[in-house]
This record gives C-alpha cells, structure tokens and sequence, in this order.
C-alpha cells in the first residue's frame, strides 16, 4: 500500500526486521511524509504517520482536516489541549500551565474498542519541511 503511493524504505530491512516495524517515507519538494506500524507477534501494536509541510498554512489545514474525521469516527476527544473545558483550564491556570497548547500541541483519543489515538503538531524539521502534523494509534 505505501509502495503504491510512492512511499520507499525508510530504514534498512534488517533493521526493520530487527525492531519489527515497517518504515516507509515520500517526499516532494512541498510535502514529506513518514508511516511506521510497529509490529508484536502478528499484530500492529502502533500506527505512527507524520507530514509536514514547506509552510503553516499546509500544515494547519491537515490538523483541522484530520481532527474534524477523527472527531466524526471517534466522537469528543477524551483531551483537546486546544478546548480542555474551564475545569482543565482552571488546573492549568493554577499549575501555571495556562499555555498548554503551546507546550503540548495535542488532540487525544480514547476509542471505545480500545488504545489511544493522538493527533498533534510537530516541531521537528523534515526533509527542509518545519511544519509537521503526526497522528499515531497505539493499541
């Protein structure tokens, strides 16, 4: 499925067979993107897929895409560091974290079959690209 949109190996097969992941990249001179499935036995344990973006407009549009189809299949994020409701805002305020959205750029999760699934900003630079959004779900 990654090989037929253009993806390659991101590491060496050893060494994915190694760790038990698969590690796949694409990139275009305007767009990066990374997907690893780390792997336990015969199961995926985590899903781990980042893209980041030559500006913020890019990368913006993907987190508000993606929050808005996560929230249709999954319903209220469990936490939104970007809407946590006057109570969380009241903790925050009092542990002198009221700018949690700044230092934890993040969107969770928790599906009813299980696992978490997380959605949040990067500040890692890929591939030239500073503008990151990474989704991950882990089981």
């Amino acid at each position: 499925m990654e090989i037929d949109r253009g993806a390659e190996a991101a590491l060496p097969l050893e060494t994915m067979l190694e760790q038990e992941l698969l590690a796949f990249e694409h990139s275009t001179p305007d767009f990066s993107e990374i997907t690893w499935y780390q792997c336990g036995g015969d199961r995926i344990s985590l899903v781990y897929y980042g893209a980041w973006f030559k500006n913020e407009v890019g990368q913006k549009r993907f987190f508000k895409n993606h929050k808005a189809t996560l929230e249709r299949k999954f319903g209220k994020p469990s936490f939104d560091a970007f809407d946590p409701g006057w109570m969380a805002k009241l903790v925050f305020w009092l542990e002198g974290k009221e700018d949690i959205e700044k230092k934890l750029p993040l969107v969770q999760w928790q599906p009813e079959s299980g696992g978490v699934v997380m959605l949040q900003y990067s500040s890692l630079d890929v591939d030239g690209k500073a503008y990151g959004v990474t989704m991950s779900w882990e089981q």
